[in-house]
Parts: structure tokens; C-alpha cells; sequence
């Protein structure tokens, strides 16, 4: 279904008309033509974006692939939204392609304002009920407040606006992060504040500790503001605190070998065996670059040799289940790149390393992630990410924007 117009109404309408109006069927049909996560307007445009950033020179234009998403974002609801699916990832695939195609800036800088007043409707919405369910005492559910779903997520778009020091949409979102890292306790049993609900399976009584799903997004999108001087109260106070949960669950054979398990099941370290997380940005490459952001902005070196060490061990014996970027070797090796950056030192040379020969090395099998994965979790995503001929994934280039803020690793 596409929308009759290209632009965006000037007054967004409130949340509540807006998923009363659409229909059920409509709206999951919108949503999948706005999302980063499957293939339509949205990761098309994003594609292209990135692989303008690579080219050196004159850029191709991408008016046709922004006209398509402009046409899908008036029927799209604002419920539910997220950096993945929604209003929120057509502004970040916007965001992306005006930093990256020639002459565009000026002409479609107002859609995205226009985008942009949308996500921060969406942003209130979320932030008036967490802070309705925290007042209950009542804890949260991992889509509050999660890359894929959450408020770290749509802060993370958030951060790469103009002046971002001064987005008091941005503010607030951190506040909350804040307030998440605070314990809560409930029926006399005493949790950290981001433990989600218990479900009437016990065994779902467990935390995501990942970048995608867990609390390594907040770490980063925390870690990231903090280095942009994007400050709140007891800003740093919620990244140790953060940092100290990963220290706690931290395992590994000893100090060149560190890891984490992808759920924990308590507060407590797991006294069991864990199972090792794959390599991927979703896996043990995201939560290693989480906490090397930590470890810069607390001023640890401890905690960002130990991020490196995981991520060089996570390279040095890959396990990857599935492709894409999210996935896959791509994602991690651009996350890997990443870190290198931030070290000095040719120490950290091997990581480098490995980050290069990695889409080479790995099972053929996952070099690619689903036909239909869209730009995160499909082949657009990880053909972007390398540049024109080549095999190898590359950072964007300092005239290019910096277009893996979406996978929270750089702002």
C-alpha cells in the first residue's frame, strides 16, 4: 500500500488516534514497507546511502529512493515504533542519505524535521508510561527499553541530530536510562532496575545481556552521549553501575579469554556452564564494544582491556548462526574496526587483524543473512557495508556520515 502524498503532514497525530485509525492488518503491512529489518523502502534507501558514503567524489542521487520512503511514512503509525521499524528508521535511513548524497541536504531537511517531530512523539509516549510502571514499581519488559524495540534504540537516532546537547527529547530519554539502572524492589525481592518481568514460565526469569535485545544498547547509547557531552544526573553513576553488572557476569578461562553469557538467570553470577555467545554484533562484538565506550568515558583501563581481549578471543575462534549485519561476520568485523580506532597501541594490532580477514575466514554460510532480511539481517546490509569491488567491510570515510551510529558503535 503507498501513500497518496510524499511529504509529511506538518501536525503528527496523537499516538492513540493514530493506532486507533490504521487497522490491525494495514498497520503490520506499513510497518514492513518502514522497516530496517525487512526489505522495502526503508533498507533500500538505507543501502544506497551507505554505499554512496563509499564512493569518492561526485555521489549518486538518491531523491527517487527518498521519495519512496516519503511516500510510505504518512501511513505509517506511530505506535509501537522503534530505530528498526517505523517512523524512527525511515528518519534514520533519511538521516543517512541526506549526510551522504550530493545536494540533498536542503531540499528534504524539512522532512525530516517533520520525521524527526514524529519520533519525538513516539519518545514521550514510551517515556510517560515507563515512568508510569516505575512509579508502580512494577519492572519493565526488555522492549521499553532495548536497541531493537526500545528508547536506546530511537536515542541512538537521537544523538546524531544537530546540537543534540540541547534535545530535551534526548535528555529525558537518558534520564530514564538513568532511572533504569536504580534498583527495584517487589513482593520484598530486590532486583536491578531493568530485570525484566517474570513471566509465568520460571524459566524465562532471566536477563538479555546483549546489544540488541539487553542492556549493552543502554550501556552504549549511555557511553556515547557521555563522550558527545550529552550529560544527565548521575550519568556516569548508571554507566558503572552497568559496567559493574558485566563485571560481575563476566567468564572466561582467565584474563585473554573473557566473555559473557547471552542471558543470565539471576542477579547472582551463574554457577553453572553458560552458554558462549556467538561473535556477532548481536553477540559478544556488541557487548566488548559497549564496554570499551564505558571503559573511555570512566577512564578504566581495566575494563577496556578486558573489552578488547573479549572481542580479539570472540575473532580468534568465530561462531557465527547467522548472517547479515546484526549476525554476521560483516557487523562484527565493522565493530571490531570500531574498537581498533579508539586503541592505541600495536597491541591491538591482532584485532585489526582478524576484523580484516574475518568475512574471508568465516563459514561461507553466513557471509550473507536472509534474502528478505532487509538492510540488518539481509544481503543489502552487508553489501553496503563494504566498498565498491571490494570484500572487506570499512568505517565510512571522514567526509561520509557515520551511518553505524544505527548499531550503536559510534555517534
Amino acid at each position: 500500500m503507498t501513500g497518496e502524498c510524499g511529504v509529511l503532514p506538518r501536525d503528527p497525530a496523537p499516538l492513540a488516534a493514530s493506532a486507533a485509525s490504521v487497522p490491525l492488518l494495514d498497520a503490520g503491512r506499513a510497518y514492513g514497507r518502514c522497516s530496517l529489518a525487512e526489505d522495502g523502502p526503508v533498507s533500500d534507501l538505507m543501502r544506497m546511502a551507505v554505499s554512496a558514503g563509499h564512493r569518492v567524489g561526485r555521489r549518486p542521487p538518491l531523491r527517487r529512493a527518498l521519495k519512496d520512503v516519503l511516500a510510505v511514512l504518512p501511513e505509517t503509525p506511530e505506535a509501537h515504533g522503534s530505530l528498526t521499524r517505523g517512523v524512527p528508521a525511515a528518519a534514520a535511513a533519511i538521516r543517512v542519505a541526506l549526510g551522504n548524497a550530493d545536494g540533498l541536504a536542503a531540499r528534504y531537511c524539512d522532512d525530516l524535521a517533520r520525521a524527526e517531530a514524529r519520533v519525538d512523539a513516539i519518545a514521550a509516549a514510551r517515556l510517560r508510561a515507563a515512568h508510569r510502571r516505575i512509579a508502580a514499581g512494577i519492572p519493565p519488559v526488555p522492549g521499553e527499553y532495548s536497541w531493537r524495540d526500545g528508547l536506546a534504540g530511537i536515542g541512538a537516532g537521537m544523538l546524531r541530530r544537530e546540537h543534540p546537547e540541547r534535545d530535551e527529547t534526548l535528555r529525558a530519554v537518558l534520564r530514564y536510562l538513568v532511572a533504569l539502572t536504580r534498583p527495584l524492589t517487589r513482593n520484598g525481592e530486590t532486583r536491578p532496575g531493568w530485570w525484566p518481568a517474570r513471566q509465568d514460565d520460571p524459566s524465562h526469569d532471566r536477563a538479555d545481556l546483549g546489544v540488541a535485545d539487553g542492556t549493552a544498547g543502554v550501556l552504549a547509547l549511555l557511553a556515547l552521549a557521555h563522550r558527545r557531552g550529552v550529560r544527565v544526573d548521575r550519568h556516569r553513576a548508571a554507566i558503572r553501575t552497568l559496567a559493574d553488572w558485566y563485571r560481575l557476569h563476566q567468564q572466561g578461562a582467565d584474563e585473554d579469554t573473557p566473555w559473557w553469557p547471552e542471558v543470565v538467570f539471576g542477579p547472582e553470577p551463574a554457577t553453572g556452564r553458560s552458554v558462549r555467545p556467538d561473535s556477532g554484533w548481536a553477540g559478544t562484538l556488541g557487548i566488548a564494544r559497549s564496554l570499551q565506550l564505558a571503559g573511555i568515558v570512566l577512564g578504566d583501563p581495566g575494563l577496556r582491556r578486558d573489552a578488547v581481549a573479549a572481542a580479539e578471543y570472540a575473532l580468534t575462534e568465530p561462531m557465527f548462526r547467522s548472517g547479515g549485519l546484526c549476525g554476521g561476520p560483516h557487523g562484527a568485523a565493522l565493530t571490531a574496526l570500531r574498537m581498533v580506532r579508539d586503541e592505541d597501541g600495536g597491541e591491538h594490532r591482532p584485532l585489526a587483524a582478524a576484523a580484516a580477514s574475518l568475512p574471508r575466514a568465516a563459514d561461507p554460510s553466513t557471509l550473507h543473512g536472509v534474502p528478505a532480511g532487509g538492510f540488518l539481517d539481509g544481503e543489502d546490509g552487508v553489501l553496503a557495508s563494504c566498498p565498491p569491488n571490494g570484500r572487506r567491510p570499512a568505517l565510512p570515510g571522514p567526509d561520509a556520515e557515520p551511518w553505524d551510529w544505527v548499531l550503536l558503535t559510534a555517534c
